[in-house]
C-alpha cells in the first residue's frame, strides 16, 4: 500500500475518534457454500441528515493462537453501498471501499439523507472446501466420573467464538433477531416468540437477550438430549464453517464500522444471501460509465471496460456479438492475485445477444442417466442438457419418446421456459438438416465442425458417461463402508435389476466394479432400445421378475430402475416391499448415516401433495421444515436453489436430494445401503421399527392406464363439479362399517415460496376429518390416452394394527372413492392396470 493511503486512513481514524463523529458498528460473516457460492449478511443504513461518511470493514479475528500469524491476512473484503430509490427492486451503486490499509478496507465521502444498502463482498482467497477428510477429529463432549456431561475446553472456546460472530451488534448478548440468523444458518427455521420465552426460562438472559454462558448452556442441552452423540454438533459447526478438527476453513467473520459526522447513522442485518444479480448489474452499469473501454485484439464486438481503484481491478466484458464467448483469465505471472478456484487459468463465459450453441457434450456412445445429465450440467456450468428419453414408459419403435430440457441448474424447465419454448414452436418456419454429419459418440474426447460457414463452429465432446456422476457419489457416501457391506465376510446379498435402461452401465461400474458386488447381483444392464420389450417401469407389476426372485429369500435386498435412471423400488428379503412415501420417510429419519448431510446439515424436507404423510412425522419430531409441493421435480429444484431443502420424494418411486436437481435412482439405493450398513439390520426390520416410533400412513395407488380421454376429463370435470358443492363438506360416507366426514374438498393449488409464483389444478383432493385423503389427478408422460390415478392416504398410529395389510386397511375408502367418481361406469374399467 502506498504511504499516501496509508496516512488518509490514519487522518481519517483521528477525525472520527472526535466528538463530533458518531460511529455505528456491525459484525457479520462470510460462508462458503457447497456449490462454492458465497452468502454473507447483508444491511439496511439509513442516513438522518447529509453527512459526511466513513466507512469500513475488516476480518473479525477471533481467539488466534499466540505466535501464530492473523489466519485472514488473505482474504479481501469489500463493502458496496447502493442506494434504494423508492423500493429495494431499484438499487443504485453510490461507492464501495477503494481505500486499504492492510486488512482494513474503507471508504470516505458524502451522503444524503436516505435508506442505504451495504453488501459485502469477497472473491473467496483461502475459503476452500476440504479435499482431504480431517484424521484428528476434535472431542466435543466428555463424562465425568460421575457419568455427567461435559462440553470441551476446545469446544467451549469455539462456542464462545461463534457467540462473537452471531452477536450483531457486539453487546455481549443475543436478541432474537440475532440467533434467528445462527438458526437460519444451522437448521434452516427460526426460532419464534414462544420458544424464545422458554429458552428464557432455562438458560442465562440478561435484558431478555441470551447471555454467553446461556449459549454454552443451549449447546449443552442439545448434547445431552442426544445423550452424548455430537452428531447434531457437528451440523451445527459444519453450517458455520468449522472442520472436523475446529478449524474456521469455510467462513470469514468480519466488522462493518460506519462513522458520520452530522448524524448517528443506523444499521440492521436484513438477511444472509449471495450477492444478488442487481449488485452485479449495478457493478457493471458503474464499471461501464466509469471504466476505461478496450476493443479485445481480434474481436471487434468483445470490449473490455476496465477500473483502477487503490484496492483491485474491476472488468466487465460487453459482448455484443451473436455467440456466447468463452473469456480465458491467466493470473500465473500475477503476485498479487489469490482466488479461491484452486486454479490460476480458469475461463468465465459471457453470454450472447442472441442464443448460439458453442459446444455440445455428449454421454458415451450417446448415452446418459437424467441423474447424471444434471450432475454434468451442473459440472461444467452448461446453459441447458437436452434428454432424449422415453422416461418410466416403454421404449422403441412403436414406443414412447419425449424430448426434456433441463436448463443451468440441472433440473427440469419451469414452466415460464416450457411456456416460451411452446410459444417460439409455432412460428418456426423451416428447419435445416445435415445427413452427412458424422459425429463418432464412442471416441471420447473433443471433435471440431465447421459447416462451411452455413454455421458458427462448434466443438462436440464425447464424455465418460460414468465417471463424473461415480465421483459425485463418492463425495456424498462412505464408499468404505458400502465396499464392506456388500464384499466383506458377512456381506449383504443384493439384487439389482437395471430393466435394460441407461443405468445398467452405472450400476455395473460402481456396484460390482467398484464396491464389489458379485457381477450377478445385477441383470439386465444392457441398455437397449426397446428395453427388453418390457415396460421400465420399477413398480409391483411391471418389476414383477424382481419381485419373484426376492421372494425366494435368497437375497437380502432389491432394487429395480426405470428407463432413464431417475426412479426406484426398493425391497427387502422375501419381496418385503417399501412403499415410496416410507422410503424417502425412512431416509429423513436415518439421514446422518450419510456422510453428505452430515457436513451440510438439513435445511428441509418436501414431498409431492399426493405422497403419503410420512414424511410429516418425520419432519415434525424433527422440528425440520416440511414443504408440499405439485407433482414435478422442478418444484423441489426451486426450493434447492433457495437453500430451502435437502431430501425430498415423491410416490411414484422418485427419491433425491439437492446433491443435483433431478430425483436419483442409484443415489436412493446407496442411501439405503447406507442405513442398512449403519443400522445393521433388515429392511423390514427398518421399517417396522420405523412405524413403531413414528405410526405408519398406509397408502396405495391405482392407475388406469390408457383411459380414452374424453371421457376421462368428463369424469374430473364432474367430480370437481360434485366436490365444490356447499353441501359436499361435512358430508359422511360409511364403508365397510367405517364412516368419514368431509372436512375439505378442493383443487390443490401451491404458491411457491421462493417467487411467489402459483400452480392452479394440481389434483382433487377429499380430505376427512380423520386425516384421511383421497385425491384423483389426470397423469402421465405417456402418448396413448390419458391415465387417470387414484391415491389413498391414511394414518394409525395403533401399533396393533400398523402392520395390517395396506389393501386390507384402506378398502373403505377405496370403495369410497370409486363410488363418488363413479370411476369404473365412467370409463368402463373393472379394475386398476398397476396397484402401488
Amino acid at each position: 500500500m502506498e504511504l499516501g493511503q496509508r496516512s488518509t486512513f490514519q487522518k481519517l481514524e483521528n477525525c472520527c475518534n472526535g466528538q463530533d463523529w458518531q460511529c455505528m458498528q456491525s459484525k457479520g460473516c462470510f460462508f462458503l457454500e457447497e456449490d462454492g457460492e458465497i452468502v454473507s449478511h447483508q444491511y439496511r443504513m439509513q442516513i438522518a441528515q447529509r453527512s459526511m461518511v466513513y466507512l469500513t470493514i475488516k476480518p473479525l479475528n477471533l481467539s488466534q493462537v499466540e505466535g501464530k500469524p492473523s489466519p485472514w491476512l488473505s482474504v479481501d473484503t469489500a463493502l458496496y453501498i447502493l442506494k434504494e430509490n423508492e423500493s429495494q427492486a431499484n438499487l443504485q451503486l453510490v461507492c464501495f471501499t477503494e481505500l486499504r490499509n492492510r486488512e482494513v478496507f474503507g471508504w470516505t465521502g458524502e451522503l444524503g439523507p436516505g435508506i442505504y444498502w451495504l453488501i459485502p463482498s469477497t472473491t473467496g482467497c483461502r475459503l476452500r472446501k476440504e479435499i482431504k477428510p480431517v484424521t484428528d477429529e476434535a472431542q466435543l463432549v466428555y463424562r465425568d466420573e460421575t457419568g455427567e456431561l461435559f462440553l470441551t475446553k476446545e469446544f467451549r472456546s469455539t462456542l464462545s467464538d461463534i457467540f462473537e460472530v452471531i452477536d450483531l451488534d457486539g453487546n455481549g448478548l443475543l436478541s432474537l433477531e440475532e440467533y434467528n440468523f445462527f438458526e437460519l444458518r444451522t437448521s434452516g427455521e427460526k426460532c419464534d416468540e414462544e420458544a424464545w420465552a422458554v429458552c428464557r426460562e432455562n438458560f442465562d438472559t440478561k435484558k431478555n437477550e441470551l447471555t454467553r454462558q446461556g449459549f454454552m448452556d443451549l449447546n449443552l442441552m442439545e448434547a445431552n438430549d442426544r445423550e452424548g452423540d455430537p452428531c447434531d454438533l457437528w451440523v451445527t459447526l459444519h453450517s458455520m464453517g468449522y472442520n472436523k478438527a475446529l478449524e474456521l476453513t469455510e467462513a470469514c467473520p468480519f466488522v462493518i464500522d460506519i462513522y458520520a459526522e452530522k448524524c448517528k447513522p443506523k444499521i440492521k442485518a436484513v438477511h444472509m444471501e449471495a450477492c444478488s444479480g442487481q449488485l452485479e448489474k449495478a457493478i457493471c452499469k458503474s464499471v461501464l460509465s466509469k471504466g476505461d473501454a478496450k476493443v479485445m485484439d481480434g474481436y471487434e464486438n468483445i470490449i473490455v471496460h476496465t477500473y483502477n481503484c487503490d484496492t483491485w481491478i474491476t472488468s466487465v466484458v460487453e459482448n455484443k456479438s451473436d455467440e456466447k464467448v468463452i473469456i480465458h483469465i491467466n493470473n500465473e505471472l500475477s503476485k498479487n492475485c489469490i482466488n479461491n478456484r484452486g486454479l490460476n487459468i480458469f475461463a468465465v463465459e459471457v453470454a450472447p445477444n442472441s442464443t448460439m450453441i458453442g459446444r455440445l457434450v455428449i454421454g458415451q456412445n450417446g448415452i446418459l442417466s437424467t441423474p447424471a445429465v444434471s450432475c454434468i450440467i451442473r459440472k461444467i456450468k452448461a446453459i441447458g442438457g437436452i434428454i432424449l428419453t422415453a422416461s418410466h414408459n416403454p421404449g422403441g419403435p412403436n414406443g414412447d419418446f419425449g424430448i426434456k430440457f433441463n436448463i443451468s441448474n440441472g433440473g427440469p424447465a419451469p414452466e415460464a421456459i416450457t411456456d416460451k419454448i411452446f410459444q417460439i414452436s409455432k412460428t418456426i418456419e423451416e428447419y435445416a438438416i445435415c445427413p452427412d454429419l458424422k459425429v463418432d459418440l464412442g471416441l471420447l474426447g473433443k471433435q471440431q465442425f465447421d459447416l462451411e460457414n452455413k454455421f458458427k463452429p462448434f466443438t462436440v465432446e464425447i464424455v465418460d458417461s460414468v465417471e463424473a456422476y461415480a465421483t459425485m457419489l463418492r463425495n456424498i457416501f462412505d464408499f468404505s463402508a458400502l465396499k464392506e457391506l456388500l464384499s466383506g465376510p458377512n456381506r449383504l446379498k443384493i439384487r439389482i435389476d437395471a430393466m435394460h435402461g441407461v443405468v445398467g452401465p452405472y450400476v455395473k461400474k460402481i456396484l460390482c466394479e467398484e464396491l464389489g458386488a458379485p457381477a450377478n447381483s445385477a441383470v439386465n444392464c444392457v441398455p437397449l432400445e426397446d428395453f427388453g420389450g418390457h415396460h421400465p417401469d420399477p413398480n409391483l407389476t411391471y418389476a414383477a421378475d424382481l419381485v419373484e426372485t426376492m421372494k425366494s429369500g435368497e437375497h437380502d435386498f432389491g432394487a429395480a430402475f426405470d428407463g432413464d435412471g431417475d426412479r426406484n423400488m426398493i425391497l427387502g428379503k422375501h419381496g418385503f416391499f417399501v412403499n415410496p412415501s416410507d422410503s424417502v420417510a425412512v431416509i429423513a429419519a436415518n439421514i446422518f448415516s450419510i456422510p453428505y448431510f452430515q457436513q451440510t446439515g438439513v435445511r428441509g424436507f418436501a414431498r409431492s401433495m399426493p405422497t403419503s404423510g410420512a414424511l410429516d412425522r418425520v419432519a415434525n419430531a424433527t422440528k425440520i421444515a416440511l414443504y408440499e409441493t405439485p407433482t414435478g421435480w422442478k418444484f423441489f429444484g426451486n426450493l434447492m436453489d433457495a437453500s430451502k431443502l435437502s431430501l425430498c420424494g415423491e410416490e411414484s418411486f422418485g427419491t433425491g436430494s439437492d446433491h443435483i436437481r433431478e430425483k436419483d435412482g442409484l443415489w436412493a439405493v446407496l442411501a439405503w445401503l447406507s442405513i442398512l450398513a449403519t443400522r445393521k439390520q433388515s429392511v423390514e426390520d427398518i421399517l417396522k421399527d420405523h412405524w413403531q416410533k413414528y405410526g405408519r400412513n398406509f397408502f396405495t395407488r391405482y392407475d388406469y392406464e390408457e383411459v380414452e380421454a374424453e371421457g376421462a376429463n368428463k369424469m374430473m370435470k364432474d367430480l370437481e363439479a360434485l366436490m365444490f358443492d356447499r353441501s359436499f363438506v361435512g358430508k359422511q360416507f360409511s364403508a365397510n362399517d367405517k364412516v368419514y366426514t368431509v372436512e375439505k374438498a378442493d383443487n390443490f393449488e401451491y404458491s411457491d415460496p421462493v417467487d411467489g409464483s402459483i400452480s392452479r389444478n394440481q389434483g382433487l383432493r377429499l380430505i376427512f376429518t380423520d386425516g384421511s385423503r383421497i385425491i384423483f389427478r389426470l397423469s402421465g408422460t405417456g402418448s396413448a390416452g390419458a391415465t387417470i390415478r387414484l391415491y389413498i392416504d391414511s394414518y394409525e398410529k395403533d401399533v396393533a394394527k400398523i402392520n395390517q395389510d395396506p389393501q386390507v386397511m384402506l378398502a373403505p375408502l377405496i370403495s369410497i372413492a370409486l363410488k363418488v367418481s363413479q370411476l369404473q361406469e365412467r370409463t368402463g374399467r373393472t379394475a386398476p392396470t398397476v396397484i402401488t
